[in-house]
């Protein structure tokens, strides 16, 4: 991604088992429905299953904002931010970039998010997470995934379809998890790693080319709205 000229940046964030305490700017992630957690870890106690998922989103808010304070320093255009993350990180990014208007939280803008296999781990039912004029989504999630189920990134793609941001979940039918995802093709014949980069490529250049009517469907085929 260097090479490409992407300046990256890996943060550290705390867990729920380093019993974390939230200030009152970040309190009110302990009130959002974190009901799915234990659906992806069943060992996470109450406590842990409502403070490791908040004190990550806090964490990364934090990270952002010390980058916008510094990027002078590291040569970096804050006006072109990307979030990745995977797993326990796709998590984090998807509730930075689409949760944190719900409650009150502001944070420096996103201009792009690549889900790799994790998802926003509310009730669906007492939270709608994606809103219109939010960051365009990628995601990649593999069908067989048992740790974090492959419904949830559907049901992500589906609010950013119905509340039309622009996204793009390629289509395939992987059973692979991991890194391993990366060195696959889709059901197109695009290595994976090819269309995130240029997924990531335009939305930071050029983000009205951004494809809006590619989705998962039942995950064997693009769908159009």
């Amino acid at each position: 991604m260097v090479a490409q000229g992407f300046i990256a940046a890996s943060i550290d964030y705390r867990l729920g088992t380093q019993a974390p305490v939230m200030n009152a700017e970040f309190a009110p992630l302990l009130e959002l429905p974190w009901t799915q957690a234990r659906s992806v870890n069943e060992s996470l106690t109450k406590s842990e299953e409502r403070h490791g998922p908040a004190a990550a989103v806090a964490d990364t808010v934090r990270a952002l904002r010390y980058l916008k304070a510094k990027a002078a320093n590291y040569g970096a255009d804050m006006s072109r931010v990307m979030l990745f993350g995977s797993s326990a990180g796709g998590i984090t990014v998807v509730n930075v970039a689409y949760s944190l208007d719900e409650i009150g939280i502001e944070r420096p803008a996103v201009h792009g998010v690549v889900n790799c296999w994790g998802a926003p781990l509310h009730d669906y039912t007492k939270l709608q997470v994606v809103d219109a004029g939010e960051p365009p989504l990628f995601v990649i999630h593999a069908t067989g995934d048992k740790s974090v189920l492959f419904a949830h990134s559907q049901e992500l793609v589906r609010q950013a379809r119905n509340k039309r941001v622009p996204f793009e979940a390629p289509p395939y039918e992987l059973t692979a998890t991991g890194l391993k995802i990366f060195h696959l093709e889709d059901s197109t014949g695009v290595p994976i790693w090819d269309r995130m980069e240029a997924f990531m490529k335009t939305a930071l250049n050029d983000p009205t080319a951004l494809p809006k009517r590619r989705c998962v469907g039942d995950g064997k085929a693009e769908c159009r709205l």
